[in-house]
């Protein structure tokens, strides 16, 4: 609720990112009510792939921004020893 709270009262710039994909989501489902007009005040949306994009699309249509999880191997290696 924190995050919701600090988001309705926030007049910082507030960017949602989101992760999930289940098939069904209650609580989504619930709270959209609720939730609607608070997602309607992000001032940007990050999917990390386009199967989570579809997923949050279903409860909060708007304009999501797909940008995939990643780790850079430039600079974690898995082969080198733990330091």
């Amino acid at each position: 609720m924190l995050p919701l709270i600090a988001l309705a009262q926030s007049q910082a710039v507030t960017i949602g990112t989101f992760h999930t994909h289940w098939k069904n989501c209650r609580l989504y489902a619930l709270g959209r009510p609720i939730l609607r007009p608070v997602s309607a005040r992000l001032d940007g949306r990050i999917a990390v792939s386009q199967t989570a994009r579809g997923y949050v699309y279903r409860y909060f249509p708007a304009d999501y921004t797909i940008i995939p999880n990643r780790v850079d191997t430039g600079i974690f290696h898995p082969d080198l020893e733990p330091g």
